[in-house]
């Protein structure tokens, strides 16, 4: 059974897909196959291909230039241009205006927050809601029993990446270790016997450094890095209940480095370059290649189906090889995506503004867009993960009728959000009892 992952732009770091590569074979292969270790986890890498192009590496001075001068404005202004009916994506303009009601692409009231997003922006509006949560809004003291599974194992993660103490291997092995924690049962029983967080904290210290010197020696033989004992232990928990948290840029800090130029550029690479049925350009092609030898893989293995996990930019170029490449090539005809999960996605935001070769002017949400993906034979299950804090994610139930759309809270800000889905254990464990579901039906 095959898994492909596409990743999304700006992306030029291997250690990220070696972590990525360790918990879908823990976590999403066994319960997909009776041979997981024997289950083909590949990554279709396009960045290398976009450095390709021709164009040259972009600094943030040069980025207002490159935009005037690359065709991505008149990409975009064109496809605005095309519909007919502005009203289609006035739900875009609450994206902007937050004061306004939120767009069907971004239904974050829906999802259950109460916190204004501009708070959600910052580390310290971040770690505001987080002690309103854990203190259930200031009425009580604060403990960590009042957060459920999931959002336990996303906080005990953030506090071992935010310490930056651990090199990949142990990272990733801290933070399997702390999800294991998170969803064991005795955790919150014992929690439930402490007096404070300070003694919670504490416990949850020990329960950690306990599991990741269990799964030290199961994972040891994958890796290169090796560091102490002692270090997990001062590093697997970082204070985050602290109102002067010393974590470094802000989000829009961030965002003003270089990475933006690499995130327009991708963008512009792949529009620019991806040809259409009659003649797929490299990156649509290399993604035809890893199906095309996903489809191999599927037959030697008796009918295994094929998995897709895509993050952010990675879902464009899925939906427009599976909605247009794959029906126009007759030696792909046979090629199903048995499951595609699609994070950080922007499919309902690409298909809004007519972005996808599929889309066009008389689809939208009120006409019918989500037929193009309902009457498709080369999908099977759609996911379609996105997190009210990631400001770069957008659901797709507006826009795709054939889709599964589910919401994934990382307690991330802003910027740090559209990366975490893919770190996080639980995140990994959610997609294994999807598929199990899936299987068992």
């Amino acid at each position: 059974m095959p898994i492909i992952y596409l990743h999304g732009v700006s992306v030029r770091d291997e250690r990220d897909w070696e972590q990525m590569e360790v918990l879908l074979r823990r976590f999403v292969a066994p319960c997909i196959s009776d041979d997981p270790a024997g289950v083909e986890i590949s990554r279709c890498n396009w960045s290398d291909l976009s450095d390709r192009s021709g164009a040259r590496w972009l600094s943030v001075l040069g980025l207002s230039r490159f935009m005037q001068t690359s065709g991505l404005t008149e990409i975009i202004g064109a496809s605005l241009s095309n519909i007919k009916d502005l009203s289609c994506i006035k739900d875009l303009s609450g994206i902007k205006d937050k004061s306004r009601t939120l767009s069907k692409l971004r239904p974050v009231k829906a999802a259950g927050v109460k916190s204004a997003v501009s708070a959600r922006l910052t580390e310290s509006g971040r770690f505001q809601v987080l002690r309103e949560k854990l203190s259930d809004g200031g009425k009580s003291s604060c403990s960590f029993t009042r957060l459920n599974r999931e959002a336990l194992s996303n906080l005990l993660c953030q506090g071992i990446r935010k310490s930056q103490r651990l090199s990949g291997a142990d990272e990733i092995i801290a933070c399997i270790a702390a999800d294991e924690v998170a969803f064991d049962e005795e955790t919150f029983l014992q929690m439930g016997q402490c007096q404070t967080i300070a003694d919670e904290m504490k416990l949850l210290r020990s329960l950690m450094a306990a599991r990741f010197d269990l799964l030290k020696s199961q994972f040891q033989p994958l890796y290169r890095d090796r560091l102490s004992m002692p270090t997990i232990k001062d590093s697997v928990m970082v204070d985050l209940l602290s109102g002067t948290s010393p974590f470094c840029k802000s989000p829009i800090e961030k965002l003003a480095q270089s990475a933006a130029a690499k995130f327009v550029y991708d963008i512009w690479s792949y529009l620019s370059t991806r040809g259409d049925g009659n003649s797929p350009g490299t990156i649509p092609r290399a993604f035809i290649g890893a199906l095309q030898a996903a489809q191999q893989s599927k037959l030697r293995r008796g009918g295994e189906p094929i998995v897709v996990v895509s993050h952010s930019m990675g879902g464009q170029i899925v939906y427009d090889v599976v909605t247009h490449f794959l029906p126009r090539l007759p030696d792909c005809s046979q090629i199903v995506v048995d499951f595609w999960c699609a994070t950080a996605s922007q499919v309902g935001l690409f298909q809004e503004l007519k972005l996808f070769l599929e889309s066009s002017a008389a689809l939208t949400s009120q006409t019918g867009a989500g037929t193009m993906l309902a009457s498709n034979k080369h999908l099977g299950y759609f996911w379609n993960v996105w997190d009210p804090s990631d400001l770069f994610s957008y659901s797709a139930g507006s826009v795709c009728d054939k889709v599964d759309d589910e919401i994934f809270e990382s307690g991330l800000d802003a910027v740090s959000a559209h990366g975490a889905y893919l770190q996080m254990p639980a995140f990994f464990r959610r997609m294994a009892a999807k598929l199990t579901s899936l299987k068992a039906s």
